[in-house]
């Protein structure tokens, strides 16, 4: 079952194990190798809402509002801007 297309899993369940293999990694990569693995329909309505963010910190503020995860700002310094989240 575990390799089937059919197998579902919750998107908190995904999340939890990109946490782990993050944690568990030395690969310093690996964020951005996941990040290209995930289609941003994964977040429903919120993914398509940062896709019609016109820049990037546009979306940035709106993850900042809008995220599930408590904890995550967004810092902006000149043209500069990151999500972090704790």
């Amino acid at each position: 079952r575990m390799h089937s297309p059919k197998t579902r899993i919750s998107l908190k369940q995904l999340t939890m194990a990109y946490q782990n293999a993050l944690r568990l990694s030395t690969d310093q990569h690996l964020p951005y190798r996941i990040g290209t693995t995930i289609h941003v329909s994964t977040y429903g309505m919120y993914g398509y809402a940062l896709l019609s963010c016109p820049d990037f910190r546009k979306a940035m503020e709106f993850a900042a509002k809008y995220h599930a995860h408590h904890g995550s700002r967004v810092c902006a310094e000149g043209n500069i801007s990151h999500l972090s989240a704790s």
